[in-house]
């Protein structure tokens, strides 16, 4: 996907800074190209770009759970990215993260950037951006870690 220097930075500027940090997607974010765009041509934002989902978002799902994951994807809520929170509860809560190593939806170095700022609990799994269809005992074990930690904190 040839985009020009310029159309990167571009498109940068339009996402939001938290932390101190610029969200951007990875560098050459196949599923994420189509994201201003719709599905199969439509013009609403927020879903990812059907040609380009397997690659950029579930590259380690089989062909059929890609696809089940493409055709059944709901837009995302482009206002969570600019809604200014008045209370992040990770400020006084503890956290936890989940990474995966080869996401090509997100840029690593910015994901690991933002659970180390909100100290979290961090756990890497080798998959992509859907790790939760690819690896679901690794989300589920640090989901139910989470859990654990959380009334391990509300009961002290």
């Amino acid at each position: 996907m040839g985009r020009s220097a310029g159309r990167a930075a571009d498109r940068a500027d339009r996402l939001p800074v938290r932390g101190g940090v610029r969200l951007h997607p990875a560098p050459g974010d196949p599923a994420l190209a189509g994201l201003a765009g719709g599905r199969a041509g439509s013009p609403l934002p927020g879903f990812l770009n059907p040609d380009k989902f397997k690659i950029g978002f579930a590259h380690d799902a089989s062909d059929e759970d890609a696809a089940f994951l493409r055709d059944s994807q709901v837009p995302i809520n482009m206002s969570a990215f600019s809604t200014p929170l008045t209370n992040a509860a990770w400020r006084d809560k503890p956290s936890w993260a989940v990474i995966a190593t080869e996401d090509k939806a997100f840029d690593k170095a910015m994901l690991r950037h933002m659970a180390e700022c909100i100290n979290a609990n961090i756990t890497y799994v080798t998959a992509s951006h859907a790790a939760y269809a690819t690896q679901p005992a690794v989300v589920a074990d640090a989901i139910n870690r989470a859990a654990q930690g959380a009334l391990s904190v509300a009961h002290a």
